[in-house]
């Protein structure tokens, strides 16, 4: 796959279709730009498609200390590397911290947002305890087969994905963790910066999400001063993207025609 060096850094991306408007997807954690398939082979038949892998995952790398601030400036970096002035930005749990991130820095480059899974808080001093012990057992530990399973069931409930992954974290370079997760512990809470975003907002949230409750969906999309729109999905855990891609991909499709028509 084809790669952007930034500051040191490879960033590896996929580049599919050539139709208007452009969408960008970025992954969740744990994760890769893979975990848009789904979405990619719907949509590049109509729209330009890219995915990206973020520092730390997939074919990208990361050496250093950043934080998301630095990965919304990587994907706009990727935008200017692909002569995109100006895209639909699709994140994922992870994902969606770095597109509003590059939504607030970014007003002039950024025609829409779709989060799905995602929010604008902060880990609470609970939730960042057990992600830490979580790391522990991921960087340390010889054998990690219980703790992908409960990751997996996290991120895809009991669907055939699960099973995919889990074989495929086994495979991982698991140091490379290190400074992704850095990120996402040290990431602030950005509820207050919400009403900078100009752009139309699409909120995708799966009902029995157990890792960022739908509840914080709700209350993102209140907080959202020029429009957004939440659209739950009926009993999809933190993934309906990869679990229920069929009710994903026609809520991303609608609100891209509505985008068109506006």
């Amino acid at each position: 796959m084809p790669r952007l060096i930034r500051d040191g850094y490879s960033i590896n991306y996929k580049d599919s279709g050539t139709g208007d408007p452009t969408l960008i997807f970025g992954h969740g954690f744990f994760m890769d730009l893979t975990m848009f398939d789904h979405q990619i082979n719907e949509f590049s038949e109509k729209f330009r498609c890219i995915a990206w892998d973020e520092r730390g995952f997939g074919g990208s790398t990361a050496s250093d200390y950043f934080s998301y601030w630095d990965s919304a400036d990587d994907l706009i970096a990727l935008l200017d590397h692909l002569n995109v002035e100006e895209a639909i930005l699709v994140g994922m749990s992870k994902g969606g911290f770095i597109s509003l991130r590059a939504a607030i820095n970014y007003p002039d480059r950024v025609r829409a947002v779709v989060l799905i899974g995602s929010d604008s808080l902060a880990f609470t001093k609970e939730e960042k305890s057990e992600f830490e012990e979580v790391l522990s057992i991921w960087c340390n530990a010889d054998n990690i087969d219980e703790l992908s399973k409960d990751i997996g069931t996290l991120l895809f409930g009991d669907n055939q994905a699960k099973s995919y992954w889990i074989d495929k974290w086994k495979y991982l370079d698991r140091s490379n963790i290190k400074y992704p997760a850095q990120a996402l512990l040290d990431r602030e809470d950005i509820t207050e910066r919400l009403n900078e975003i100009q752009c139309p907002l699409l909120n995708i949230h799966g009902t029995k999400d157990e890792a960022i409750p739908i509840s914080n969906a709700e209350n993102l999309t209140l907080k959202m001063l020029h429009g957004a729109r939440l659209v739950p999905i009926e009993g999809a855990p933190h993934s309906p993207n990869i679990t229920h891609p069929a009710e994903t991909n026609s809520a991303i499709f609608k609100f891209v025609e509505d985008l068109e028509k506006s």
